[in-house]
């Protein structure tokens, strides 16, 4: 057996999670990027020692990629490249890094994987469901690798067999050729039952690819799957090569392990780290392995004895790990006993309905699952979970059953999740919410609405829609921040003017809509609860199409009506599987792509209504990557028009609220926190550019929802808490115009930011 890895250096300087590394083979220099928006380039001084010897400081967000390319005539040294949430790749020379020498812009997401390619070139993966060929000579773009249905984590090129392979969110291996400027792509694998996160390469022959599904593959380039590899626990981020026969992978189970392909029953060596995300592991020249870590260090382990730390290094190490260990290993998790939680036997059972969750404890790690109407999905590791502030015991059909309420909750969504769970009748809804009201001393409910007149709906001519909206109560500065729990929804309106309207665009398209078609639906308008399900389905699907397939100009009734749709759920629970089958995430994501999108204000304003209804249902509907994209659309408004800005708070409160509800974590996540904090804070500045001599209700409105959703975001938070302090306007943006006709309910919300940001 070969000698096991053991500590050699720790690397201290990040002030966040090191998020990758490289090294220069004749130098041994390493090079890590992190969340705190630097690489550091690290020079040894002896064996086990290194120092900072540069910092390279070029990306506006955090990095996530980053490597060491081969040497060039004009670069011998080679060429540093570093990709980032900022969607660029900044190319460095090791021997003068104060600037970068190139920049290379084309994705229009996180750049999360760089790779050597053929002579002078190289490759980069993004969460933008891309990945581009670059020339290292100009920094231009010479292929762009288009195809995969989610974003694409990893890419590689094997140079004996001259093909590219690509690894993707959408759990697919694409095999890829290059002819000129065209990437075709030859075979695709459904490779992974979740998320493919690595990839790399063994042989000339092989590679191995690892996934959120807890393993890693050895594949053939030939698109055969050669063995199998379990052991992790959790999530594994990353895959690299020590030797044609071994390789390295880490991940979210807070550990390294080294495999044999002899023996792959079981890993050769585990090592355990003192902290939960293991990011990313590469291998030197020397055969070293760089652990990057979310407690923003990164550690060298080698197998040279040469190498090894020294003896009162490696008991410190080793005390860490140990705490590290028995704080993961803990009776809890929050306020989850594991002891009370059942095994992974329970995923033998059927789930309730679609979107109910089983929370279970497998090893000692509390994992979550989500039924998506056939099959257990796995949502995540759950690292937090909090005591719900009132929990009853509710006699119901003969059976005592536990209900449980925290404040800030909408009364009625408790109480009809509640009848979900437990497959109680629709009329005991008005029951137990008033049940909830009065015993836990639950703020009577507002409807968030403007005066019928003060904003006209630009289709019906009424009132506009407003969403009905719990007011957290008044809170001290020295108060936690608001955390907000409860959806926002637009209900007003008037369905007959909606279908109307739909029914006169659709008699101006090439295609118009059947007259069966159309009465279908003003059936289903008229009376919702009655409609059957077929109905209700076809009606859907109808106006799906015609969302797809007419031109933006016309899209207004259709996206009134999808709205209206959207809320029927309430009423008949059944109707959600249809709004799924039915792609709505897909629908929403060829919606805010269209150039035209934003030509029309009443459109996107309707839109925004439409998607912020959607969010009702959370995860069931809508993508971490669709809500992404619906905030970088955000970032393109320019008018103050009081009835957008409030639609556009909406759907940023209802996207905070939403990932303010999940219990893990993953870089998707963390993009989607980041850009709804830029749209927040993009509406919050259009509020303050506004010329009218007063605030209007709906200006006063979006401006509570914009502040609930930054305190929502920023609570909890100090990556997001350090972000948003960066910002030149941050404290400004928080500020009142000095104008009359604000209600005043905003007042406590920002002295609380003031005073947070103040104080961080």
């Amino acid at each position: 057996m070969a000698n096991e890895y053991k500590l050699s250096a720790t690397l201290i300087a990040h002030t966040g999670d090191v998020r990758g590394s490289t090294s220069c083979p004749q130098t041994n220099r390493v090079v890590t990027v992190s969340r705190d928006q630097l690489g550091i380039i690290w020079s040894p001084l002896s064996e086990n020692t290194f120092t900072v010897s540069a910092q390279l400081q070029g990306h506006s967000r955090y990095l996530l990629s980053v490597c060491w390319l081969p040497p060039t005539s004009d670069f011998p040294a080679g060429i540093i490249a570093t990709g980032s949430l900022d969607t660029s790749v900044l190319l460095w020379n090791p021997e003068r890094p104060a600037d970068p020498i190139g920049v290379c812009q084309g994705h229009s997401g996180a750049v999360c994987c760089i790779n050597p390619a053929a002579d002078s070139s190289f490759v980069t993966s993004s969460w933008d469901a891309t990945a581009k060929l670059w020339s290292l000579v100009n920094t231009t773009e010479l292929v762009e690798f288009k195809g995969h249905e989610a974003s694409v984590l990893s890419i590689i090129y094997s140079r004996a067999n001259n093909i590219y392979v690509s690894g993707s969110a959408d759990k697919t291996l694409k095999f890829w050729r290059v002819n000129g400027a065209t990437a075709q792509c030859t075979k695709t694998i459904p490779a992974h039952t979740d998320v493919i996160r690595s990839l790399t390469i063994m042989t000339d022959s092989t590679f191995v690819s690892c996934s959120n599904d807890s393993t890693a593959l050895l594949w053939s380039f030939l698109g055969e799957k050669l063995m199998q590899f379990h052991g992790h626990t959790s999530f594994v981020y990353s895959v690299c090569s020590i030797t044609p026969t071994t390789f390295a992978s880490c991940g979210e189970d807070g550990c390294v392990k080294v495999w044999n392909l002899d023996s792959p029953e079981e890993p050769q060596q585990t090592i355990s780290l003192p902290c939960t995300s293991v990011w990313h592991v590469h291998v030197t020249a020397r055969g070293d392995l760089v652990v990057s870590c979310d407690d923003s260090s990164c550690r060298i382990f080698t197998s040279d004895a040469d190498r090894v730390a020294a003896d009162d290094a490696l008991v410190a190490f080793s005390e860490q790990v140990t705490a590290a260990e028995a704080a993961r290993s803990s009776e809890t998790v929050g306020a989850l006993k594991k002891a009370d939680l059942p095994d992974r036997s329970a995923l033998s059972r059927p789930g309730k309905g679609e979107g109910d969750h089983v929370v279970l404890n497998h090893n000692g790690t509390v994992e979550a699952y989500t039924w998506d109407g056939a099959n257990w999905i796995f949502s995540g590791t759950v690292v937090d979970a909090v005591e719900p502030d009132y929990t009853f015991t509710v006699e119901l059909d003969g059976k005592n059953l536990k209900l449980e309420y925290n404040k800030g909750q909408n009364p009625y969504d408790v109480a009809q999740k509640f009848i979900h769970k437990h497959n109680l009748g629709q009329h005991y809804l008005e029951q137990i919410a008033n049940f909830i009201t009065d015993n836990a001393q639950t703020p009577t409910l507002s409807t968030g609405s403007v005066p019928e007149m003060s904003n006209p709906d630009p289709f019906t001519g009424q009132g506009a829609s407003a969403g009905s909206y719990t007011e957290p109560p008044a809170r001290s500065p020295s108060t936690p921040l608001v955390c907000n729990k409860t959806f926002v929804e637009f209900r007003k309106g008037k369905p007959q003017s909606a279908f109307k309207g739909f029914s006169t665009q659709s008699a101006k398209q090439p295609s118009p809509i059947s007259v069966d078609e159309l009465a279908m639906i003003e059936r289903h308008l008229a009376s919702p609860i009655k409609a059957p399900a077929e109905e209700y389905s076809m009606a859907v699907g109808v106006v799906v199409n015609a969302l797809l397939t007419w031109p933006t100009p016309s899209l207004l009734p259709a996206l009134d009506l999808l709205r209206i749709f959207l809320l029927d759920v309430e009423t008949v629970p059944q109707h959600l599987a249809t709004l799924k089958q039915h792609g709505l995430d897909a629908l929403f994501v060829s919606l805010f792509n269209r150039p035209d999108i934003h030509a029309s204000e009443n459109t996107f304003m309707m839109l925004c209504r439409s998607t912020a209804n959607a969010f009702r249902h959370g995860a069931v509907l809508l993508s971490s990557e669709t809500s992404a994209l619906a905030m970088q659309s955000m970032l393109e408004l320019t008018s103050t028009k009081d009835t957008l800005l409030l639609a556009g708070a909406s759907l940023a409160l209802n996207v905070a609220t939403w990932l303010r509800t999940l219990a893990v974590s993953s870089d998707e996540l963390i993009f989607c926190e980041l850009t709804c904090l830029e749209a927040v804070t993009k509406v919050l500045e259009l509020l303050m550019a506004s010329s009218t001599p007063q605030i209007s209700p709906s200006q006063d409105e979006a401006r509570f929802r914009s502040l609930t959703a930054l305190s929502t975001l920023l609570a909890g938070s100090k990556e997001l808490t350090a972000a948003y302090g960066t910002k030149s306007n941050a404290s400004s943006v928080l500020s009142r115009r000095p104008v009359e006709g604000y209600s005043g309910k905003d007042l406590a919300l920002e002295e609380a930011l003031q005073t947070h940001l103040l104080s961080a």
